[in-house]
């Protein structure tokens, strides 16, 4: 989503319907707050804005805005049980399957692979506070596969690190 030059009233609880139709409680009412589909890659910038900006309950990943809606600061569908790539922001090479999902030992897990045919990756834009972080994953790569952890805004103080994935 990517919204800019508009009035936007975001503050306004009531006014979108978080609760996901699709899911839990039948009939629908929009009564549940925890149970919102995946929201993703959301751009909010360059807009007039009345009242506090929020999104709600909803925890979006890989959000930026000039109006202080942030991106959760916990991961979202890492074990990928949501539903293969919800809420993972994927870049793929000219290979179809070179970002998705796999099901492996009876679990479904992410997979990057094709590395050959060009860059691929599987992320998620989190806020972080200044700190110590602990990233674990599963994930499985053919050969030269590589991970990383980086900043998105520049001069944000962000550690970068790049790390060999281990297999086995």
């Amino acid at each position: 989503m990517y919204a800019t030059d508009n009035y936007l009233d975001l503050g306004q609880s009531g006014r979108h319907m978080a609760d996901n139709p699709y899911n839990g409680k039948q009939p629908f009412d929009n009564s549940e707050t925890d149970d919102y589909s995946p929201v993703k890659d959301v751009r909010i910038v360059g807009n007039r804005y009345a009242g506090n900006c929020t999104l709600g309950p909803i925890r979006a990943t890989n959000v930026l805005t000039d109006c202080g809606v942030c991106s959760t600061s916990d991961f979202r569908n890492g074990d990928f049980t949501l539903g293969g790539m919800a809420n993972w922001t994927m870049w793929r090479n000219d290979a179809p399957d070179s970002v998705g999902t796999v099901i492996y030992a009876d679990k479904e897990k992410g997979r990057i692979c094709h590395f050959e045919r060009g860059d691929v990756a599987a992320a998620q834009g989190l806020r972080l506070e200044a700190g110590q972080h602990i990233f674990r994953c599963e994930l499985l790569t053919g050969a030269g596969g590589a991970g990383a952890v980086r900043g998105t805004h520049p001069g944000a103080g962000y550690a970068r690190r790049r790390y060999a994935l281990r297999y086995g």
